[in-house]
């Protein structure tokens, strides 16, 4: 990909690029690593101030021209590379001031480093990604990004940190103000529903019983089994915590009916393998 540029506008690359006569120069004057072995060798600046000293040379309009050139490069020429680091993409369109796009692929970065159980990359990639926002006029379709950026942002910080994490009820804090306007029904549900285990896992029952009938009139209109059966064990969970063992039953029962093992094996804990009780009051 150097190979594109003059000498000078290669700094733009920064993350690490494939093997070019212009990369062997520079790490022949050490300014460069090389890792692997040609042709599948890669560089990177040795120290972070080198290219940052190069990289204030350019003039803004030309850093951005060039990031510009490299994220067309990188989509034309090296898909593969992207797929599996779409950071790279994601780092050369917020340089090019192509905020929307680079606000995408820095969800697509987090989630893919989520994946990888690189949570503390991944939350890194989303917060770039809401700094990306500033640069966005208002508007539904941003208010959504957002709203898909702290949900992941949440989830992350849940893995990480446990469920009583600050950050996480932050997160879904926010993410739930938007959708009550914004949002779909999937992104609602899924904003209380984080608020819910926040509160759970700090054993706050009077907050959880509040967010679980939030839950419960989410649904109540919908025909999606997946959120019915999630709404059901925040409220047999709650129930049972608070000591109304029959009404847990209850939602336990109409959680049983729900679950269908093919289609909800994955879905953590609220499948009827985590209810092995059922309430005496039941027959």
């Amino acid at each position: 990909m150097a190979r594109l540029l003059p000498k000078r506008d290669a700094v733009i690359i920064g993350l690490g690029w494939t093997g070019s006569i212009l990369a062997q120069q520079l790490t022949d004057a050490g300014l460069l690593f090389c890792r692997g072995q040609p042709p599948e060798s890669t560089y990177l600046f040795k120290h972070a101030l080198v290219q940052d000293a190069a990289y204030g040379t350019l003039l803004r309009s030309r850093r951005q021209e060039l990031h510009a050139r490299v994220a067309i490069v990188l989509e034309r020429d090296f898909a593969d590379l992207v797929e599996r680091q779409p950071e790279l993409l994601a780092h050369h369109l917020t340089g090019a001031g192509d905020a929307h796009r680079a606000l995408d692929e820095w969800l697509k970065a987090g989630q893919h480093a989520a994946t990888r159980l690189a949570h503390l990359e991944a939350i890194r990639h989303f917060k770039r990604g809401l700094a990306q926002l500033a640069t966005l006029a208002e508007a539904l379709d941003r208010d959504r990004r957002e709203i898909e950026l702290q949900l992941a942002l949440g989830l992350c910080f849940f893995t990480l940190s446990g469920f009583t994490a600050p950050e996480a009820a932050d997160a879904y804090a926010r993410a739930s103000k938007l959708a009550e306007t914004e949002g779909d029904p999937r992104q609602r549900f899924m904003a209380v529903y984080g608020l819910w285990q926040s509160a759970n896992g700090a054993g706050n029952i009077v907050e959880c019983r509040g967010l679980s009938q939030r839950l419960q009139r989410l649904t109540s209109e919908h025909t999606n089994d997946q959120m019915l059966l999630q709404a059901h064990h925040s409220a047999w969970a709650t129930c049972l915590f608070a000591g109304e063992v029959t009404a847990a039953g209850e939602h336990a029962e109409a959680g049983r009916r729900l679950y269908d093992p093919e289609r909800h094996r994955f879905d953590c804990c609220w499948g009827a393998p985590s209810m092995p009780w059922r309430s005496p009051a039941l027959p």
